[in-house]
This record gives structure tokens, C-alpha cells and sequence, in this order.
């Protein structure tokens, strides 16, 4: 059987990349080669008609150029940094296998977060709603999660649980639905979870001039989150080691204790990340919201409000520095966790 062979009808770009001109005759060229064709990126090199573009899959690569020739499918998402852009332009942090999600690569920091907000569910025995969580090592990112999955485990560990109060069942769908939105997000909130020992490694994390966890905690009270282009971008240790002041619910007594990891990452992820795309991205809405969603994670873990922060040493208070705000305010909900 003779081998197929392939003739263009039309003027290529690749003509003039390879010195020819419009109209010159088209080259008949063999395209059953058997020599290994898989090569930058482990992608096919193909070099039909001399085109020599790599496939990767959402688009063709011309080294020729250092271009791709096509736009992302989701490059409505990227407008602040390039239609045709590569990994968020940061190859080194980011893997980008289809064009349509920017990935952090840090399995590490993925499991650590999935342990996270599994216990905080856990605390009190909702097994069902932490076991939506669930972070896939293989595309480096967590699980989506359906509306009807969704709505089984809440209705299995809060709607029908009669030991819960209609407070209680409030604050856990709340807290449930945060991480629910951010895991389905079309936003990217990327997250690197780091033990005060270790260095930070991403180039989003150090960004601030942060180097190690333990200088997150000392510098910026064991976590922090920012916004970026396209989502949020948060930093929490994992085995902080300072102490809040919380005030006991009903006496007002001032207690000192350690503050967790998963009320760091609750706070920066939900109360700050989602606060920048709720529709009120103000300093004083991302002070009450990362406030409220803290007091909302301490009631979950807890079973009811039995301590709350007042907010008064916590940074960008537009009411003063040192000023607590009132319980009535620092327990509400946010109104996009409703």
C-alpha cells in the first residue's frame, strides 16, 4: 500500500517563515514518518508542509516565533495578561495543560489544604460534607463538586440533623458553601500551605518579601491573601504557634489561645479571596467579611458561639486601630455566604 500523501490548496504562513512566497508551487511531502515526533513538552512536532508547530492540544506552538497561533479557549479570563499567553506567563510556577485553568503545582500545599477543611467539618462529626473536598493530585488542583452532591451531604449532615439548631445549621452551610464556591470558582484562588520551618516556594507567595512560614506568621500574623489577575492568591502556616485574644461568648472575658490553621485558611481564602470578586472588593469589606467568616468557622468547630474575635487587632479597621466591633456585627454572615 503506497503511503498518503497531503497537498495544501491554500497560502500557509509557513511559506514566508520559510522563505517562500505567495503563489510559489506547494510541496508534496510524505506524512507517514516513522521517526519519534514527540519532542518539546513531550508534544508532536508536526512538520506537514514545513509548518514544524508543536500540538498542545488547546493550541499549536511555532517555535519559529516563541507564539502560539491561537487564542486560549479561556482567554476571556486572562485579558490582563495575553489571549496567547503560556502557564499565566510564569512557566515556572504554573502548569497550563489545556488553555482553560491555571494550576498551582504544589501537591503538598494541595493536600495540606484538603486536610484543612476536611477537619474543620469533621470537628463535629459532618463526615459527609468534608468528604466533598477533594484535592486530585493528578491535575494538581481540587475536585469540582456538583449542586446535587452539594446538596445530599448538607441535607444528610445538617438539614436533617436534629441535634443542630437553626443557627447552627446556618453557619455550617455557610462555611460549606465557601469552600463549595471556591472549589467550583471561575476565578483561580491558588493557596500554598507552609509549616513555619519552611521556605515558601511559589513566586506568588514571596511577592511581599515573605521568604519562610515563620516570617508569615511574624510579619503577617500567620497568613495572607491577595488578588491577582484572575483570582486570589493565599498564604497560611499550617502549625502556627502565636496566640489571639477571643472573647468568651456571654462573659466577655478576654482568652488567649493559639490560633488554628483552619481558621488561617478560612480567613484569607473566604473571608479575603471570595471578598474580591463579592461585588464590594472595599478595604473595610474585606476587614468585616474576613472577621465574620473567622467567627463563622470558630462557631462550626466549636458547636456555637462559645468564643468570637472582635476584630480589634486585626489590620485595615476602618473604625480604629485597637477598636473592637460589636458581636452583632462580627457574628452576621457574609452576605455571599448566604
Amino acid at each position: 500500500m503506497k503511503p498518503l500523501n497531503y497537498i495544501s490548496q491554500h497560502f500557509h504562513p509557513s511559506t514566508i517563515l520559510n522563505g517562500g512566497q505567495v503563489g510559489d508551487p506547494v510541496q508534496l511531502i510524505n506524512v507517514t514518518k516513522t521517526e519519534y515526533m514527540y519532542k518539546f513538552g513531550g508534544k508532536e512536532l508536526q512538520d506537514e508542509l514545513n509548518l514544524n508547530v508543536y500540538d498542545f492540544h488547546a493550541r499549536n506552538y511555532m517555535p519559529e516565533i516563541g507564539r502560539t497561533t491561537t487564542q486560549d479557549p479561556s482567554a476571556e479570563k486572562y485579558y490582563s495578561i495575553s489571549s496567547y499567553s503560556f502557564f499565566g506567563n510564569n512557566p515556572v510556577f504554573f502548569t497550563d495543560p489545556d488553555g482553560r485553568e491555571i494550576e498551582p503545582v504544589d501537591n503538598k500545599s494541595g493536600r495540606r489544604v484538603q486536610r484543612e477543611i476536611r477537619k474543620t467539618f469533621r470537628e463535629q462529626g459532618y463526615n459527609n460534607v468534608a468528604k466533598l473536598f477533594k484535592y486530585n493530585k493528578e491535575t494538581g488542583k481540587f475536585n469540582n463538586i456538583s449542586q446535587g452532591a452539594f446538596d445530599k451531604a448538607i441535607s444528610k449532615d445538617v438539614t436533617n440533623n436534629s441535634n443542630l439548631s437553626q443557627d447552627q445549621k446556618n453557619d455550617v452551610t455557610a462555611l460549606a458553601k465557601g469552600y463549595f464556591d471556591a472549589t467550583n470558582s471561575s476565578e483561580v484562588h491558588s493557596v500554598e500551605a507552609v509549616k513555619r520551618n519552611e521556605s515558601l516556594t511559589s513566586g506568588l507567595s514571596i511577592a511581599f518579601g515573605h521568604t519562610t512560614g515563620a516570617d508569615v506568621e511574624t510579619r503577617a500574623g500567620g497568613g495572607f491573601n491577595y488578588d491577582t489577575p484572575n483570582g486570589s492568591h493565599t498564604v497560611f502556616v499550617t502549625n502556627p504557634q502565636q496566640k489571639l485574644d477571643f472573647v468568651e461568648n456571654g462573659t466577655g472575658n478576654i482568652i488567649s489561645a493559639k490560633v488554628k490553621a483552619g481558621d488561617l485558611l478560612a480567613h484569607e481564602l473566604l473571608g479575603h479571596g471570595l471578598t474580591h470578586y463579592s461585588g464590594n472588593n472595599s478595604s473595610s469589606a474585606h476587614y468585616y467579611n474576613a472577621i465574620q467568616v473567622s467567627n463563622l468557622y470558630l462557631r462550626v468547630i466549636n458547636g456555637g458561639p462559645k468564643i468570637y474575635d472582635n476584630g480589634a487587632k486585626h489590620g485595615g479597621n476602618p473604625r480604629g486601630v485597637g477598636i473592637a466591633i460589636p458581636g452583632s456585627l462580627s457574628w452576621q454572615i457574609p452576605s455571599y455566604l448566604k
